[in-house]
């Protein structure tokens, strides 16, 4: 499955912003506070929200911490739209989904979805045939049906995905469940402290695949991979080490926890559970593993292997970012999001690593976002969104006119500045230099 577009709007100070994903690498770039890490938040509240149940949606509707920040944005309804391709989909292998709904409202006009689309194309750039009239409680089946005529009952916190995948005999049906299975993953963390660390313990009945282990628990995850994905393990280090010249091998060591050890462990999380909380309804449902894991490093310039917790944070970062994009191509992740990638990492490491991380991607898409101008020398310029300047505190991203590219380089190189300094030049200067950014940008 290949991500085409992403929308999103109505989230905190995000105002409805369409993100093309023509490239296996796109950055959203702005200076610091701006909106980047709202928008990845944003996609990954839709994902979730297609996800749960009516009654947890009930209670994202309701949820503050997502709610519209800013005036202009006040009364917005949230907004999400996914484009993406599959083969396997024969006809109706290019999908367009979205669906809208109001937040919770003091005048209780909130909490419902406000509105909800399904359409289907069978080619790049052909018309859009639309399978869903929500307002008027119909579907189309299938291509043969020229109209939406079968009727849909959906309550008010209900979307039709949830009905329409149940209905077995309708040839749309996978495609429908093709939008259920979207996959967004996310490396936000700008530490790895405690992703690498071999800990003893995890949640009852969390997702256990190498791709979701990664994200809290790295050595159980590469262990994982190098048992059941060798091919992909051996990608995984051969990357690294191109990366890193002096590691010549990265290994991942499992260990039996003894009967005493489970025992002190098993007595330190009883000792917590009761300091957080003398209500038994409320302990976390934690369990201990049989076993540990770890990862160590052999390096040339070192006289024995070492744990990765000894190396340096930018480097543990690297190590976490490159086995995520190995380990979402076997997820099947279609997109995954990267908060400031330029974190820890050397401004001349990074236009090796996004060449080493685009080889391993698959039809994975990432999204990058950085305040960094170093980025921008490492991307084309089709696959960068600039923050638009404005003085009314709402998040919005537009990438550059093809025509002005040329433009735009030619005023860096006459200023001393490369592109990325200049951008940011403009981002943080004046009301003039904000104006000569936007005519740069396909700004609506």
């Amino acid at each position: 499955m290949e991500f085409l577009s992403i929308t999103v709007g109505g989230f905190r100070n995000l105002k409805t912003t369409r993100i093309v994903l023509n490239k296996s690498i796109t950055s959203l770039v702005s200076t610091n506070n701006y909106g980047k890490s709202n928008f990845l938040d944003a996609v990954a509240f839709g994902v979730q929200f297609m996800n749960s149940t009516p009654q947890a949606r009930v209670r994202m509707m309701g949820d503050e911490s997502c709610m519209p920040l800013v005036s202009e944005l006040d009364m917005n309804d949230f907004t999400f739209e996914v484009e993406f391709h599959s083969h396997e989909l024969g006809e109706y292998q290019f999908v367009r989904y979205g669906f809208s709904f109001a937040w919770r409202r003091d005048d209780g006009s909130g909490e419902r979805i406000t509105g909800e689309t399904i359409e289907l194309n069978s080619k790049r750039g052909g018309n859009w045939s639309s399978y869903l009239k929500r307002n008027i409680g119909k579907y189309r089946p299938g291509h043969s049906t020229q109209r939406c005529t079968r009727k849909i009952n959906l309550d008010l916190n209900q979307l039709a995905i949830d009905v329409l995948t149940a209905i077995d005999s309708i040839d749309i049906n996978p495609a429908i469940r093709a939008i259920r299975d979207l996959k967004y993953g996310a490396c936000y963390p700008l530490s790895t402290d405690g992703i690498m660390d071999d800990y003893p313990l995890e949640l009852a009945g969390q997702e256990s695949g190498v791709f979701s282990l990664a994200e809290r628990d790295l050595p159980h995850s590469l262990f994982e991979l190098k048992k059941k994905y060798p091919s992909k393990y051996d990608e995984f280090q051969s990357i690294v080490c191109e990366l890193f010249p002096e590691i010549v091998n990265i290994d991942v060591v499992s260990s039996q926890l003894q009967p005493e050890q489970k025992q002190q462990i098993a007595d330190q999380t009883q000792q917590f559970q009761e300091t957080v909380s003398s209500d038994s309804d409320t302990l976390i449902p934690y369990r201990i593993r049989d076993e540990v894991y770890r990862i160590f490093v052999t390096s040339s310039h070192l006289n024995q292997p070492v744990s990765v917790t000894r190396m340096s944070d930018g480097t543990k970062r690297v190590i976490w970012l490159v086995a995520r994009s190995v380990m979402a191509d076997i997820a099947g992740v279609g997109c995954l999001g990267v908060e400031e990638i330029e974190t820890g990492i050397h401004p001349r490491m990074m236009q090796d690593l996004l060449e080493s991380v685009r080889e391993v991607l698959g039809e994975t898409k990432i999204i990058l976002t950085s305040h960094s101008p170093h980025l921008i020398q490492c991307l084309p310029f089709n696959s960068i969104y600039v923050g638009i300047p404005n003085d009314n505190g709402v998040a919005s991203f537009a990438t550059f006119k093809v025509d002005s590219v040329n433009g735009l380089s030619d005023a860096a190189y006459d200023r001393g500045m490369s592109a990325g300094e200049y951008i940011f030049a403009l981002m943080s200067s004046g009301e003039d230099e904000e104006d000569i950014l936007k005519s740069f940008l396909e700004v609506s």
